[in-house]
């Protein structure tokens, strides 16, 4: 019996250590991960394509995590709108976690 297809996660982050780093780790473990370094990169991918995870950087050329978050969750038809998102950053503070919190909300 063949092994169940899962749908891939998808890594969004323009440093090339981290998404080398994030899929490693990810394949380990049996996932199937594609990567996009630029947000309208990603939201052409999470439009076309169902994602079992989303990892979203907020920092990234021409856009922020926060508008493809916000993007994604805000219709309800939309293909990973009940996705899983993880956001990472490595400048996270509390006023952007309070900004994508009021984001997402009104969504």
């Amino acid at each position: 019996m063949a092994a169940p297809v899962h749908p891939p996660v998808l890594i969004v982050d323009d440093e090339p250590d981290i998404v080398s780093m994030m899929s490693d780790i990810l394949t380990e473990v049996g996932a199937h991960v594609l990567s996009a370094s630029r947000v309208t990169q990603a939201l052409t991918m999470a439009f076309n394509q169902k994602f079992a995870l989303i990892i979203v950087d907020m920092q990234l050329p021409q856009g922020s995590g926060a508008q493809f978050v916000h993007t994604v969750r805000r219709d309800p038809r939309h293909i990973n709108h009940k996705t899983p998102i993880v956001v990472v950053s490595g400048n996270l503070t509390v006023e952007v976690v309070k900004d994508l919190r009021e984001m997402i909300s009104g969504a």
